[in-house]
């Protein structure tokens, strides 16, 4: 069948029309970007170890905040392309620490950003992912991979590695996908554990569901009578029989109605991390399941725990930016940005964009600079003459996942005046001195007392002539030199009347 048969389609219908596709491709943008499945991760019984034995653990937790480190990866292609930007990725990770600071964990850069350029890892298999994690993996920290597509998921965590892969669409924008991955790290099965890859029937729910091989799970029931051996095998996290992506009420429960294996009839949460609703659903962990992610750190992670009092976050709010004052004009030749040093600040991420305020990431050609210092000279072939730029400053450190600008200061470069004097006092002006490949003039003015016929000439640095021409010029004037289509290079203008002569650098870029 052709869905696309030729029929007429009145104006409402084609209104109807785009309005399903929209709602369909919000809904199925990861299906398109990395495959069907959201989460890879397998089966984590053998990780887990002994539920009951780590039950009998307690937990002892004050208003404190443990610190654990990380070691990001981001993989581009094999030429270098296709990566996150540092500030992509420290965006992301503020998602990530959001999702757990009410559960007392926090994360850190234990290591600095690596890059991995390999199309094998970019976009890879599960061979290729285990590969990429037993080559690059760095000990005593948690590793993880941000890739294009791992291997046709969202993300998973692989336990025979202790790694995490997960894709860019899945990780940027404020999604929780990540957080959903270090849950399993910390022990957490989906709240679906059973259903995975199964369909639910209203008319036939089963008791048991088959896990692997011939291992059997009972299916949670709405009055909890087995909640601890069930489903995932917490109490506090009601039946969830739903193992695809779903879309939630305002409430935050499912749209549909599911029967249990006794008839109750009941709404799925969906504000669970460790369930498959949208991320604009999920927004929270339960007791039991905070309970286990600090068992598991306590057992098998505890030589990972910051021990020392971390650093605190750094804000660009509190930044002085020293030079040059706001919305003054520089030498183009000598643009140097400083600012003071900030306690506590690693680094500095500078960028400087033609548009201000709220527009000032609009920018597609945004200039970006990171230093350990606290000035910046920035290369004259970057920035345009009389052209105003805005600036500012992002500081960070190990510690600090939410980067935030300082204010913004404008300035604007200003090719230097290049007056020549001549011996009668007469004035010849030649400006600019920088010009850009396709640039076809610059300008001249004069200061003449008489008269004077001028011969104009143009050569390369091999002394080769490129151009000449002649001009008689009266009092205080203005005329514009033709430069013709010059390549990059530099260039020498020289202008003589029969008995003196100027002299002027002319740099094309």
């Amino acid at each position: 069948m052709n869905i696309f048969e030729s029929h007429k389609i009145s104006g409402r219908n084609v209104i109807i029309i785009i309005l399903i596709l929209k709602a369909f491709t919000s809904q199925s943008a990861f299906a398109q970007s990395t495959g069907e499945a959201f989460c890879g991760t397998p089966s984590l019984t053998e990780y887990i170890g002994d539920v009951n034995q780590l039950k009998k653990r307690p937990v002892v937790r004050s208003n404190s905040v443990d610190y654990y480190p990380l070691q990001i990866f981001s993989v581009a292609k094999s030429n270098g392309e296709g990566g996150l930007s540092r500030l992509e990725i420290l965006r992301g990770l503020c998602t990530l620490n959001d999702d757990f600071l009410d559960y007392g964990l926090q994360f850190y850069l234990k290591n600095p950003i690596r890059e991995i350029n390999n199309d094998d890892y970019y976009e890879h298999s599960q061979s290729n992912g285990y590969k990429m994690m037993r080559n690059n993996n760095v000990t005593n920290v948690f590793n993880i991979y941000i890739v294009q597509d791992p291997n046709g998921t969202c993300g998973y965590f692989s336990p025979a590695n202790e790694a995490v892969a997960i894709g860019q669409l899945c990780f940027i924008g404020g999604t929780h996908a990540l957080t959903h991955e270090m849950g399993h790290y910390f022990g957490l099965p989906h709240t679906f554990k059973g259903w995975e890859k199964r369909s639910y029937d209203k008319d036939n729910v089963p008791r048991y569901l088959g896990i692997r091989g011939r291992d059997t799970t009972y299916v949670e029931t709405v009055d909890g009578s087995n909640c601890s051996f069930s489903g995932d095998g917490f109490c506090d996290t009601p039946p969830d029989y739903i193992s695809e992506r779903w879309n939630c009420t305002s409430s935050g429960l499912s749209i549909k109605t599911y029967l249990d294996p006794n008839g109750a009839e009941f709404e799925v949460d969906g504000t669970n991390f460790m369930s498959y609703a949208q991320d604009r659903c999920q927004s929270m962990f339960t007791p039991e399941q905070t309970d286990r992610m600090h068992q598991i750190l306590e057992t098998r992670y505890s030589n990972r725990r910051y021990k020392f009092i971390p650093s605190p976050e750094v804000k660009g709010e509190a930044i002085r930016m020293t030079a040059p004052a706001d919305q003054v004009d520089v030498d183009h030749e000598d643009v140097t940005l400083t600012w003071d040093p900030l306690a506590g600040a690693q680094e500095y991420i500078v960028q400087i964009s033609i548009l201000p305020g709220i527009l000032f990431d609009k920018y597609n050609k945004m200039l970006q600079f990171t230093t350990t210092e606290t000035e910046i000279k920035i290369p004259s072939n970057q920035l345009k003459p009389e052209q105003k730029y805005y600036w500012r400053i992002i500081p960070l450190n190990s510690f600090t996942f939410c980067p935030e600008p300082s204010d913004q200061r404008a300035f604007t470069p200003q090719v230097k005046s290049n007056t020549h004097v001549l011996p009668d006092g007469d004035k010849i002006r030649i400006y600019p001195n920088m010009i850009f490949s396709g640039q076809s003039e610059i300008k001249i003015q004069y200061t003449f007392s008489t008269a004077r016929q001028l011969l104009f000439s143009i050569y390369n640095v091999q002394g080769q002539l490129i151009r000449h021409s002649k001009e008689r010029v009266i009092g205080h004037s203005e005329s514009l030199l033709y430069t013709g289509d010059l390549k990059s290079g530099l260039y020498l203008i020289h202008i003589s009347d029969g008995k003196n002569r100027v002299l002027q650098k002319l740099m094309v870029q």
